[in-house]
């Protein structure tokens, strides 16, 4: 279904599970095609997921959705990802934009409608700050490295099934003094850690444990959209 007025757009697209495991594969949901507007404008996107029947779709660790941007700024383009779930917005200027539905396909595939919405002006100053979520990684036993997206601010570490006996480490090269901060393994198995700040130019993010730690972690960047 199409929508376009004066100041909102909006296309969704229904996306059939795919059945093969361990895979990435892209959907183009919304492309204005061409300049929206002659001169930039602050836009708000909003993203939805919903299942087959229409209810909200969770946003889980076995079939993941993210969104690329590609947003037209006069002659330049910039290229940024997102989570895509219920009600994840990012606000930008710009002529022109185009929004691609990434998914990665886990142990529990799904039907999903996804939908993208294009609005003038900025969004809600209470809402939460838009997100890139990283698939599982394996910390062991050495380090696991995983580079941090565009605009990423600061992060926060989810544990699913770990077991870290000796804690985790978190490491953040840089220009400056390698940052080192070692969680014990009650903070590794909490749902949200907190945010941990991300030095300027630290560029990737590493997680080790001690040999015999088993299970995964994943990693929630907000980012400065």
């Amino acid at each position: 279904m199409n929508q376009r007025n004066s100041v909102q757009w909006g296309q969704s697209v229904t996306i059939d599970a795919n059945l093969v495991n361990s895979i990435y594969d892209e959907f183009t949901v919304f492309d204005s095609g061409r300049d929206l507007f002659s001169i930039p404008q602050v836009l708000t996107l909003t993203l939805d997921l919903k299942d087959s029947a229409g209810g909200d779709a969770l946003w889980n660790t076995d079939d993941l959705w993210w969104a690329r941007v590609e947003v037209g700024l006069g002659g330049y383009r910039r290229t940024f990802e997102l989570d895509w779930y219920n009600g994840q917005q990012a606000t930008f200027a710009a002529n022109s934009i185009r929004v691609v539905a990434r998914r990665f396909t886990g142990a529990n595939p799904r039907s999903v409608m996804v939908r993208a919405s294009v609005a003038v002006g900025a969004r809600a100053s209470s809402a939460h700050a838009p997100t890139w979520t990283s698939p599982s990684i394996l910390p062991l036993p050495a380090f696991a490295s995983i580079l941090a997206p565009r605009h990423a601010k600061s992060f926060r570490i989810i544990g699913t099934d770990a077991t870290f006996t000796g804690g985790l480490v978190v490491q953040q090269p840089g220009p400056s003094p390698l940052s080192n901060t070692l969680l014990t393994p009650a903070e590794v198995h909490a749902l949200a850690l907190g945010q941990f700040e991300i030095p300027v130019n630290a560029k990737e993010q590493r997680f080790s444990a001690a040999i015999g730690a088993t299970g995964n972690i994943r990693v929630a960047y907000s980012l400065d959209l």
